[in-house]
């Protein structure tokens, strides 16, 4: 390729065809865009509107459902998951789900803790000395835990 031609070929303008068809983007309309920004706002004044209440112990399921529902708005509209590949989508509600299921983790050990601390009808310790003042030296519990004393 001589100098003449590749300066040629560089002046030549991309096939913009071609890249169109390669990145398809998608554009919102304004009314689309004032649609979600009045539904962020809604929810957002239901969420304050929420937290005047006492609902008990779905204070928090009440709370997570609005969070979650503006998540989706935001990440459908803003992040354009409603437009993206399926492969994308397939990913990032799988990262979703992973979360969640660390969560589910989280709150079975939560729980679990809790039953011990019933059961003893004491906070647990954190460190044996404070056990073994409040075990008896024959318990099970202090057997187990004596065994780890001097390392």
């Amino acid at each position: 390729m001589t100098t003449t031609e590749a300066t040629t070929h560089a002046a030549e303008p991309h096939d913009d065809d071609h890249m169109e068809a390669a990145h398809d983007h998608h554009v919102c309309s304004i009314a689309a865009f004032v649609v979600i920004i009045l539904s962020l706002l809604f929810l957002t004044f239901v969420t304050v509107l929420v937290s005047l209440f006492d609902f008990g112990a779905a204070n928090m399921w009440i709370a997570m459902g609005v969070a979650g529902l503006k998540a989706v708005l935001v990440m459908g509209v803003f992040m354009h998951m409603l437009w993206d590949t399926t492969i994308n989508k397939l990913f990032f509600i799988c990262s979703f789900l992973f979360l969640g299921l660390l969560f589910l983790f989280l709150f079975v050990d939560m729980v679990a803790r809790s039953d011990l601390e019933i059961i003893h009808g004491r906070a647990a310790p954190l460190n044996f000395k404070e056990m073994s003042e409040q075990s008896a030296p024959d318990s099970a519990e202090y057997k187990f835990h004596s065994q780890f004393e001097g390392k």
